[in-house]
């Protein structure tokens, strides 16, 4: 997943980007994914997050045109074994409000766009 400033402007972003299960509070969510599979298919595992809020160090200077990085193992949380069309998106949310660099975090909620991919068998 990739987090990038497309402003035209430094700000600061929390870039832990901790997964969360769906259901998670918005307040305590970072990363969320939409997985949807084929008709008849439970593609959502459960797990657990044991994490408090981010800390002060968890945030980053983006300036325009930088981004943050970090991979999920999807397996690990979902299953796409059955086959058909599956559809993933994701939701970024940061709620914490923090000084750093004279500059306060940004809050809000931002959308990726959903991908598809097809399994065959």
């Amino acid at each position: 997943m990739r987090l990038l400033n497309e402003g035209s402007e430094m700000c600061i972003a929390n870039v832990r980007m901790l997964l969360a299960p769906v259901g998670t509070p918005d307040t305590l969510k970072e990363v969320e994914f939409i997985f949807l599979g084929p008709e008849g298919s439970v593609n959502l595992k459960k797990f657990h997050v044991n994490s408090g809020p981010p800390a002060l160090d968890n945030f980053g200077r983006l300036f325009p045109g930088e981004y943050f990085f970090t991979t999920y193992e999807l397996g690990k949380y979902f299953s796409y074994k059955q086959p058909g069309t599956y559809k993933i998106s994701a939701r970024y949310n940061n709620s914490i409000k923090v000084k750093l660099h004279d500059t306060y975090s940004w809050t809000g909620t931002l959308f990726s766009n959903e991908e598809s991919f097809e399994i065959t068998g």
